[in-house]
């Protein structure tokens, strides 16, 4: 499912319009990015969690020329599904 299919999904079983759920839906995504962004982890119960956690810096190879490289450091958003829709998806 993508975007376009989520909102038409929910203005489906809503009723809403369209625009209406965009803009809800967008806000939504934009709340739980900016959460992530400041470094807050966001958690949904019965979904799921959101957050964000530190790779450490490793070293790798570039696959086309077996050169060896090293990979910096950084942020990453990961994704912990709840036990609600872990059960869901067995």
């Amino acid at each position: 499912m993508n975007k376009e299919e989520l909102i038409s999904t929910v203005a489906e079983r809503t009723g809403m319009k369209k625009v209406e759920v965009r803009k809800t839906v967008d806000e939504v995504f934009g709340v739980i990015t900016h959460a992530l962004a400041k470094g807050d982890k966001f958690q949904y119960i019965g979904f799921g969690s959101f957050g964000v956690k530190k790779r450490a810096g490793r070293n790798g190879v570039n696959p086309r020329t077996r050169e060896k490289i090293k990979i910096k450091a950084k942020k990453v958003a990961y994704f912990t599904p709840g036990k609600k829709l872990a059960e869901m998806i067995k």
